[in-house]
């Protein structure tokens, strides 16, 4: 049985969702092309609310080098 007949699809959060203008700005055509610092906050308040996010998710990380990047 699909997820459609099971009525397991999901819908997409809404335009005025919490975090849906920056995510909006994302690129998601190609995997690990969002930023994830950017991305993980805005599931992380997605989730969570106004409960302040744990001091990991406030850490910047460096970005990969493309040299490292195994998708090219």
């Amino acid at each position: 049985m699909s997820n459609r007949e099971n009525g397991l699809i999901y819908t997409a959060n809404k335009a005025n969702a919490p975090g849906a203008a920056l995510s909006m700005k994302m690129d998601f055509t190609h995997a690990d092309r969002a930023d994830t610092d950017k991305l993980n906050l805005i599931l992380w308040q997605d989730a969570m609310g106004t409960k302040p996010p744990p001091a990991m998710l406030l850490v910047k990380h460096p970005k990969k080098k493309d040299a490292d990047d195994d998708d090219k």
